[in-house]
């Protein structure tokens, strides 16, 4: 597992995440097509967003590594922040 290469493809983690693109987007009263086709279009932002921070050697792959290195700093970031508001 640990040594395992995802490929986050922008449609791939689509297929595999449809459940987080509809908790986000946000819900309209418009056709399934166009709410889906907005959905996808959702999705792909968050994908390109996810490995333009957290794909470190820009291969197109998240390694287990760059998951774990960009989670850890997330957790420094928010750490710092919360240090900061107590002074």
């Amino acid at each position: 597992m640990f040594g395992e290469i995802t490929r986050l493809t922008r449609c791939g983690l689509c297929q595999r995440v449809p459940s987080v693109a509809s908790a986000l987007a946000p819900e309209e009263s418009i056709s399934h097509s166009v709410n889906r086709s907005s959905r996808v279009a959702f999705s792909k932002e968050i994908v390109d967003s996810i490995l333009e921070d957290d794909d470190f050697n820009n291969d197109g792959y998240l390694t287990y590594l760059e998951y774990t290195m960009a989670r850890r700093r997330e957790d420094l970031i928010a750490e710092s922040e919360e240090k900061d508001k107590a002074l």
